[in-house]
């Protein structure tokens, strides 16, 4: 058990430990949190003179305040992410105030006297036609392992597929002669999103040579274990440098976003994006909703258009796949 009212690398794991445990949150998430009560800690004791111990009374309303400005003004974090950190740190004080006997019902939550930063009330635009197709053909062309970047982008694209959902996706989770895919957002919301043909075709062609592994893991790296999301971040950059799309320009959310923004404009209800999306609330879908009937123009015409079934794409070949990717 950690140390009474001490904060350190063993309240930490606890604390991890419970978020999986007893709150049921992803690994993901409990990494996250982990790192942004790592990161406040650091902060704090430098402040604090780079004191070595630091307790939970020794934390204030005034340090969490600075440790989000901190945030926004030095390392140019935005709104969500400093609500995000803000949740992380009220969880963590929550845990370590009630794991404590002497502080127990006697010491208040330092961070619920913070304001909670407001995210601003929008989406990224969804890419274009022409800018999905050129995507598209990038990756197959340039990508690091092009049958499985490119079938990993199409899950993207036109399943709008967390990234984490694409890094565990086991093979038992794709249905080709159904035509579908399990997506698992934290191993407890499930969802069944259909495959297009094109989809399952990128699917079929990358499962054809995928590495005959242990793993029931989908996507395999050269090095016969599955891969990071480092290396799906380096995939979508290498393909983006080969288009005239400007670096940085395109992120798996807005991906996500350009495939939900065509199923509103499909017609999906805001119920029926919320189920496809895998979201918690509403909010989300009533503004792909809202930016749908917004648009005088279609970004892309139809969500089947992003399956771009022309004659160019089904006939090209792949390259090889570079080394160690």
């Amino acid at each position: 058990m950690p140390k009474d009212g001490v904060l350190d690398r063993r309240c930490i794991d606890h604390y991890m430990h419970y978020l999986c445990s007893e709150k049921g949150m992803s690994p993901l998430t409990v990494i996250h949190y982990a790192h942004d009560v790592t990161m406040f800690m650091r902060f704090v004791a430098k402040q604090l003179g780079d004191q070595q111990q630091l307790r939970i009374t020794d934390i204030t309303p005034q340090h969490i305040q600075a440790f989000l400005d901190y945030l926004q003004e030095d390392r140019r974090n935005n709104r969500r992410s400093a609500k995000r950190r803000l949740a992380a740190l009220r969880s963590f004080f929550d845990y370590a105030i009630g794991m404590s006997p002497t502080l127990r019902g006697s010491f208040g939550n330092p961070a619920l006297v913070i304001l909670t930063p407001t995210p601003p009330d929008s989406i990224p635009r969804p890419l274009t036609a022409e800018e999905a197709t050129s995507l598209l053909r990038a990756v197959r062309a340039h990508g690091p392992n092009p049958r499985r970047d490119y079938a990993i982008l199409r899950l993207f694209l036109h399943c709008g597929a967390r990234l984490s959902e694409v890094l565990h996706l086991d093979l038992d989770d794709i249905n080709l002669d159904e035509m579908y895919v399990r997506l698992d957002a934290n191993g407890k919301r499930d969802r069944l999103v259909p495959l297009s043909e094109e989809t399952a075709r990128a699917l079929q062609d990358y499962l054809r040579e995928r590495p005959d592994v242990p793993s029931p893991r989908v996507f395999i790296n050269r090095s016969r274990k599955p891969i990071s999301k480092g290396a799906v971040y380096y995939a979508l950059a290498k393909s983006v440098a080969s288009t005239s799309l400007p670096p940085n320009s395109v992120t798996i959310n807005r991906l996500r976003h350009t495939c939900f923004t065509l199923l509103a404009k499909a017609g999906l209800t805001v119920e029926e994006l919320q189920a496809v999306a895998g979201l918690r609330d509403k909010k989300a879908p009533r503004l792909y909703v809202r930016l749908a009937r917004e648009q005088s123009v279609d970004p892309i015409s139809d969500h089947e258009a992003i399956s771009l079934s022309t004659a160019s794409e089904d006939t090209a070949t792949y390259p090889q796949a570079d080394a160690g990717a």
